[in-house]
């Protein structure tokens, strides 16, 4: 891989994790905060090893929703 290309695939890697924060960011506070979701489920949910937030996986959101 040459530089531009070892560049543009450190740029996309960037972008998507910036991308990621902006879709994650608000989906927790309107799943745990404004719906408090977390709590009606009575299980501890699983959390992120990033910022140690409530994790979003799919099957936490599973456990969520039923």
């Amino acid at each position: 891989m040459d530089f531009l290309g070892f560049l543009l695939n450190h740029s996309m890697k960037d972008i998507a994790l910036h991308f990621l924060y902006l879709i994650l960011l608000p989906l927790l506070k309107v799943l745990f905060e404004e719906l408090r979701l977390d709590q009606k489920c009575k299980k501890k949910l699983a959390r992120t090893t990033i910022k140690n937030y409530k994790s979003t996986s799919e099957a936490v959101v599973n456990i969520v929703a039923h």
